[in-house]
């Protein structure tokens, strides 16, 4: 599976538009790990548990992004997007991650074989 940024793939033409791919991944960071954090931020330093957490949260929405756009018949998805949030909470909080494009199926451009809709 092709993902791309952009609009179009380069030397590839879209010859179907199959739909939109929006999925949304939520994974928790516990209490323990946001006191560490909290001591790290104060004396400086990158926060690794987060770092992990948010990575798995990340690929976890990319996964479900490409399942889905595999399900609909695609083979590419492009003008991808994903966005990162964490929310705190009183023991812990979660880092949600949400991965949005547009499924298609994509061949080099001047193919002329026809791709069934």
């Amino acid at each position: 599976m092709r993902i791309v940024t952009t609009p179009n793939i380069p030397g590839e033409q879209a010859h179907a538009l199959v739909g939109l791919v929006h999925e949304t991944a939520v994974v928790s960071a516990d209490a323990v790990h946001d006191m560490f954090a909290s001591f790290k931020n104060f004396v400086g330093g990158k926060v690794g548990n987060y770092e992990k957490v948010a990575k798995a949260a990340r690929d976890r929405a990319i996964e479900a992004a490409i399942e889905s756009a595999r399900a609909q018949g695609a083979n590419a998805i492009v003008g991808f997007q994903i966005d990162i949030e964490f929310s705190p909470q009183d023991k812990g909080g979660y880092f949600s991650a949400t991965a949005i494009g547009t499924a298609v199926v994509s061949q080099p451009a001047g193919t002329q074989t026809p791709l069934p809709l």
